[in-house]
């Protein structure tokens, strides 16, 4: 039996199952390749977070219209979850970032250059403790003694303030 999604093309859940199998290869096939120490481009982490978040977006999407129609009443009106919601607005922040960071990190200005490198750095990494490791490097510096450190407290506080506008700024919705 033959179900219909909106879509009038005969054979394209064959063909979609098709892809979806080669999907499935390829992401047994990384996720043994890397450990959880493995440094890995930005770029890669994007794409992994976009893949997953359409996958995801399909899936409930179908799953939605098969309960829907089949008079069920698990259907919801917003099938993505907050993971989904979170993973996808980090992508889309990293992917703002991503070129002023570059042009950053290659910057005369030490302050600038050393915020881009340790913010890059940090989104690669731990891009879902970006904002509250920022926030706590900045609370603890206002609560350092100067003395102690010297003058790379002036320095340190100039570059987790400006780690915190540019992330703050990335994560901000892009404007139409």
């Amino acid at each position: 039996m033959s179900r219909n999604f909106d879509y009038p093309m005969p054979y394209q859940g064959k063909m979609a199952k098709s892809a979806l199998s080669q999907i499935e290869r390829d992401a047994r096939a990384l996720r043994s390749m890397l450990q959880d120490g493995d440094l890995i481009p930005q770029w890669n982490h994007y794409k992994i977070a976009v893949a997953a978040h359409d996958i995801s977006k399909v899936r409930n999407y179908l799953q939605y219209e098969m309960e829907r129609r089949a008079g069920g009443e698990l259907a919801r009106a917003n099938p993505a979850t907050p993971e989904d919601v979170e993973s996808f607005r980090l992508a889309k922040a990293i992917e703002r970032l991503t070129l002023k960071l570059a042009k950053d990190e290659r910057s005369s200005d030490p302050i600038v250059r050393s915020a881009a490198v340790q913010l890059h750095a940090l989104l690669l990494n731990q891009p879902h403790n970006a904002t509250t490791f920022i926030r706590e490097m900045r609370a603890n510096l206002a609560k350092t003694d100067v003395g102690s450190v010297g003058r790379k407290h002036t320095v340190l506080v100039k570059v987790y303030e400006r780690m915190d506008k540019l992330w703050t700024a990335a994560q901000q919705p892009a404007k139409r």
